[in-house]
């Protein structure tokens, strides 16, 4: 038996640089003897690593008592200010940590309902929500894989093992694919997670006092169609579900699987270019009305004693403590966010105009300068 291992002999450059992307060569060892023979002219198999190095400084906790607490009065306007002059990397980073920093205090779906609100007011079109690369989509893309793992896992596992199989045995239509992967997703409505529930039910509420609540079934599916289950049945080996790529016969037929259900998510019909779907236009018409039902199912409930903490999750703050919400504790390293979202505000709020910046660091009418916000026998260094 032989084994292939990879020779880096400059592995040591990730250490200095943030991102690494190279091929390395791949050497056999304890191969068996063999008699000898003439070598057989071949390329060297080669291994194609891409990793990111990152280090980050993280303190105790309680020393992000008042950079949570600046976090959590200042989140809207920070969002506001950095949208329009930080490129798509820096949003998903800084999404990213946002979401889960506002999770770990209890505030996940008040901070989406919010950021979700702004982009609905800066773009004037609730059809381009979550359809861009802006704050608020890549929050809620890092927010629905925290939580929604284990959903996908229990209904969309049982999706894929009904449709795939048929499709591999080609014995199946499309319609009966596209019904069961709908029977599926409409039946899962009694175990869907409850803080996707409570994230939901807070963008009807805050819709609602913005006078749009009948844009709320529309961002609703968006959210649960177009950036979690239909990726989720278009590419199932990233998210876990399988480990191997579908065959490309599969592959096609999960892309009009995954097709169907989001034009049903979007209330709109196969029309145009898509003409060749118009045998389906019946299906949809007719579960147009489930759809709905589906959506105020999983948006209906009040918010858990987890979200309403978030009007009192700043007294711990302003005592010098930080609490992490009981839920999210086994989940999010609150210290590790918050650290890294520091260094990413830090690099990010230069960007903005002076002005701006002033506006943006002021926390109850005071400066609140971000660099030096811990505890000062820490040296300044530590927190660039």
């Amino acid at each position: 038996m032989s084994t292939c291992t990879a020779s880096p002999s400059d592995a040591h450059a990730s250490e200095t640089s943030t991102h690494l992307l190279r091929w390395y060569p791949l050497s056999e060892g304890d191969k068996p003897q063999s008699p000898p023979r003439a070598p057989a002219p071949a390329a060297a198999p080669a291994l194609r690593i891409k990793c990111r190095y990152q280090c980050v400084d993280v303190l105790p906790l309680d020393n992000y008592a008042r950079f949570l607490d600046y976090l959590k009065k200042n989140y809207r306007r920070l969002c506001e200010y950095l949208e329009p002059v930080i490129g798509v990397k820096a949003k998903e980073d800084i999404g990213c940590a946002l979401v889960l920093c506002m999770a770990g205090a209890g505030l996940a779906p008040r901070y989406l309902a919010d950021v979700v609100a702004l982009d609905v007011r800066r773009t004037g079109d609730h059809s381009l929500t979550f359809r861009g690369n802006s704050l608020a989509t890549k929050s809620m893309e890092a927010y629905l894989k925290l939580v929604g793992d284990q959903y996908l896992q229990c209904e969309v596992d049982p999706l894929r093992a009904g449709s795939s199989a048929a499709l591999r045995r080609q014995q199946a239509a499309l319609r009966d694919a596209v019904t069961a992967a709908w029977r599926a997703i409409s039946t899962s409505a009694p175990r869907f997670p409850p803080p996707l529930r409570d994230c939901f039910a807070t963008f009807r509420e805050r819709l609602t006092s913005m006078g749009r609540e009948d844009i709320s079934d529309n961002l609703i599916s968006a959210s649960i169609f177009l950036r979690f289950l239909c990726p989720a049945i278009l590419s199932p080996s990233l998210f876990g579900i399988t480990h191997e790529y579908p065959n490309e016969r599969a592959a096609r037929n999960l892309t009009l699987v995954a097709k169907t259900l989001q034009t049903l998510a979007n209330f709109t019909r196969f029309q145009g270019k898509e003409a060749f779907m118009e045998f389906l236009n019946d299906f949809l018409e007719q579960e147009a009305p489930n759809m709905k039902a589906f959506l105020r199912a999983i948006s209906d409930s009040k918010r858990n004693s987890s979200t309403s903490q978030g009007s009192n999750g700043s007294e711990a703050s302003q005592l010098g403590t930080v609490e992490v919400d009981p839920e999210w504790a086994p989940h999010v390293d609150l210290g590790k966010q918050l650290a890294t979202l520091h260094g990413l505000l830090v690099d990010s709020l230069p960007k903005l105009p002076p002005g701006r910046i002033q506006q943006a660091m002021i926390m109850d009418r005071q400066p609140f300068p971000l660099t030096i916000y811990l505890d000062s026998t820490i040296p300044p260094a530590v927190l660039h």
